[in-house]
């Protein structure tokens, strides 16, 4: 595939951690996304932390940011990537989750994954 990734792993304290994150960010906002830090080791990839996405004021059925969320994003990932090079952690992907369930990425989700993550072994 895109990712050429023959292992995906994390913890289960971070697994915990993501769905209080969007526990939480879901009775707020009712959608959820953050940004996954982590390792990379050839076709291994290791999830360690994340960090929120701000959104303003998420669309019920899209992911389409504003330019100011685009901005904030872009400062939030050159924060991480100044952090993730103290710490070895690398931006290894993102993610979304919305009270519409299912896995599938939107066209929107795709643009925006092309956009802030071009890695190709970086995950959504």
């Amino acid at each position: 595939g895109r990712h050429g990734l023959s292992s995906l792993t994390w913890s289960a304290g971070l697994l915990a951690g993501l769905r209080d994150e969007v526990l939480r960010l879901h009775a707020e906002r009712g959608e959820a996304a953050g940004i996954l830090l982590g390792y990379r080791n050839g076709s291994t990839l290791q999830i360690a932390d994340l960090r929120p996405i701000w959104r303003q004021a998420p669309a019920a059925d899209s992911f389409a940011l504003t330019e100011v969320e685009r901005r904030q994003l872009r400062k939030s990932l050159a924060a991480c990537a100044e952090q993730a090079a103290q710490s070895g952690f690398q931006v290894v992907g993102w993610f979304r989750a919305n009270r519409r369930g299912g896995a599938a990425l939107s066209n929107d989700d795709l643009l925006f994954h092309d956009e802030f993550f071009p890695a190709p072994w970086q995950i959504a």
